[in-house]
This record gives C-alpha cells, structure tokens and sequence, in this order.
C-alpha cells in the first residue's frame, strides 16, 4: 500500500529529523522499508502484546495515509531499530503517534528523541491547538508509560484485545422484523452512515466521511462473505458486524466493527449477527476470532463478547497529550 504515498516534501519548520544517540541515522520512511517496519512492530508486539494480532493491516492502512514527511526511521549499524509515524486520522479527530524501538535496543534513549520528534511533528501537522494528540501504550510497557508521563501525556482510556478459541457457537435469532445479510458493495454507503450512527457518542469516534470509509473499512482486508447485516422490512440497516483478514493467522477472522442502531439495542442484534458470522468464518476454516473494544464501552460491549465466548488477551491504555 506504500505504492500511494505521496512525493516526499519537507516536513513543517520546528520537526527536523532527530539526532543521536551515537551510532544512530534517521530518515524517512520510504517505499522499501514497509517490512522492515513490520519487523520492528511485530517484534514489539512480541514482548508487550502477545496476544494481539501480528497482521499488518493497521500499520498498511496507516503508511498508505501518512504523508513520508511525518514519518522517521532509525538505524543502527544499518539495522532498522526503531520508526514513528504522525497520523492524522481526519477532521477534529485526535492526532495519533504510532511507534517504537525493538526491544533489544532500548535503554539508549532513542525512543525519548522519537517521541520528541512525534510530538513536536503533530504540533506542526494539526488543524488547530485543540486537536489532541495521542499516544498508544500497551499495559506491559512500563517503561513507555514513564517516557509518555515525562512528556506530559496522561492516561485517558483502556482498550482489550479479546480472542474467541475454535469452538461451536450457538446460534441466535435475530428479533421479529430483521433479516441478516451479507455485506455486499450495494451496502458499502448505507452502511458508513449506519456505523457513525451507531458510533455517535463513543469515546474518540467522530463521523467517518466516504474518503475515509473508502480507504480504511473497504480494502482488500475485508471479508464480504464472512460479514453481517441486519435489516428491517425497508431495508435500513438495524445491527452489522464486519470482518477482516488481518493477515495475522490462517485460521483466525479480525472483528473489524461490530454495531447496533440505537433504536434496536438490547434486543440481541449483535449477538445474532456474532453468531452468525463466527459460524460462517468455523465453517470457512477461520475458527478464531480476535477483536478490540473500548473497555469502558457505553454499550456494555465487553458482556456480549463474553456471552458468545470471548476472553481478554492483553489491554493497552490511550495517552493524550496535556494541553
């Protein structure tokens, strides 16, 4: 996905590249470098995140929309080490830091000077001073906890990754007046606007414009036939659950959305179309399942997922930058 990244241009006055420690060289991320990031990403997943996918889609998704001049590499004795990316993921939405150093090169302060090119690089990117910017921490780091504390960086919400193991599912029926279907390119529209629909409200959700849709929900990662839509008698989308292949494991689907409309909550539509979907992917040769969801989620997410036999694998905490 890198083949779409713009012509590189100089990055905003006030975030030249970092320099030092001693033995360290940093650039710009640039087309042949995407599985040397993979390896730095995966590596740290590794240590702090076993559990949660080692796919690249995110990170794809995220240097296809990152512009060359918010990104840096740094090597070591030519060896990729770590990487840093400014993403601005749309209007109002908050400013994100993806990043990292590999583990058996930490403690010689290359990730202080990483993330201080990333803050000083969002402070030059984003719209307005209002826009926030933040910062991702899985539980286990603590020593990223303690450098995002050392910058300002507060704590503001955790997240899980659950994992459902193969194993049969119950079915469950959708309420009187909807019927599933799969999700096919003539829902593509109908079903963005049902997604910020069901989304309003939640924590770091803004509107997501078709652009956007188009690019980060419709790639090749997604899985038509291993995805769900209630309807209603006039064809409105009432519930939908979407998956991925994330490229992580043969046998695993990636729960990318999972929603309801507000006007059709805790009436089961979830449940229903989860069923469905992890009986469809059993069936297909893809018995796991993985997903993340908000854990103070409004909707009481996290219960549902642990009625149709998810469980918790690793949670990580969103940082945002103190004003």
């Amino acid at each position: 996905m890198m083949g779409g990244m713009p012509a590189p241009e100089p990055m905003p006055e006030g975030a030249p590249l970092p320099t030092g420690p001693t033995g360290v060289a940093w650039r710009r991320i640039g087309r042949g470098d995407v599985d040397s990031v993979q390896e730095i990403a995966s590596a740290i997943a590794r240590v702090e995140e076993p559990g949660r996918p080692g796919g690249r889609v995110d990170l794809d998704q995220q240097l296809a929309d990152v512009h060359p001049a918010r990104t840096v590499l740094a090597e070591r004795g030519g060896v990729p080490t770590a990487y840093g990316l400014v993403f601005v993921p749309g209007s109002g939405s908050a400013v994100r830091l993806p990043g990292g150093v590999r583990p058996d090169a930490r403690g010689a302060g290359i990730g202080r000077r990483l993330l201080d090119w990333q803050i000083a690089a969002a402070r030059a990117v984003r719209a307005e001073p209002t826009v926030p910017i933040s910062a991702r921490q899985p539980v286990a780091a603590e020593a990223t906890a303690r450098l995002l504390a050392r910058a300002g960086f507060l704590a503001e919400r955790t997240f899980l990754t659950l994992r459902r193991p193969g194993s049969p599912v119950r079915p469950s029926p959708l309420p009187a007046g909807l019927r599933a279907v799969r999700f096919g390119s003539e829902y593509d529209e109908p079903l963005r606007l049902a997604k910020n629909r069901a989304f309003h409200g939640h924590w770091g959700s803004r509107p997501e414009g078709a652009d956007a849709w188009a690019r980060h929900q419709l790639g090749p990662w997604l899985q038509r036939d291993l995805s769900r839509l209630a309807l209603t008698d006039d064809g409105d989308i009432a519930g939908f659950v979407v998956g991925w292949d994330e490229g992580a494991a043969a046998d695993e689907l990636y729960i990318a959305l999972v929603g309801t409309d507000p006007d059709w909550r805790g009436r089961g539509v979830a449940r229903a179309l989860l069923a469905d979907v992890l009986g469809a992917s059993t069936a297909a040769g893809r018995p796991v399942a993985v997903l993340h969801v908000d854990g103070e989620s409004p909707t009481s997410a996290d219960r549902l997922y642990a009625s149709v036999g998810f469980g918790r694998v690793s949670a990580a905490l969103v940082h945002r930058l103190a004003p």
